[in-house]
């Protein structure tokens, strides 16, 4: 269980290699992730790392209306781990975009 009191799932990112890994990019299985926690939906899943919500989205890829992965990412130092926590919440927190893309 979280600090909140909702039930939480326990992530663990490695970085076996000698080299620092910047913004290194998370996808697990969107599936998986609602069969350990059948609360969570699109709009109030959130990743924590202590208590620090990371930004975080979900991906259709087939175009199915159903999200396939849910997506982040971390800094991993040389031979670091870092213990995440993905959980439900009642507001997800909002984050600046960091890419703008026209057409």
């Amino acid at each position: 269980c979280s600090a909140s009191g909702a039930p939480a799932l326990r992530v663990t990112a490695t970085n076996p290699s000698a080299c620092e890994r910047r913004s290194e990019t998370i996808e697990l299985s969107w599936q998986q992730l609602v069969a350990q926690l059948p609360r969570l939906t699109p709009s109030n899943v959130a990743v924590f790392h202590q208590k620090e919500q990371l930004p975080s989205q979900l991906l259709d890829s087939d175009s199915n209306g159903v999200p396939d992965v849910l997506l982040f990412q971390v800094d991993l130092r040389p031979h670091a781990r870092r213990v995440l926590h993905i959980r439900p919440v009642a507001r997800r927190q909002e984050f600046p975009s960091f890419v703008d893309a026209r057409f």
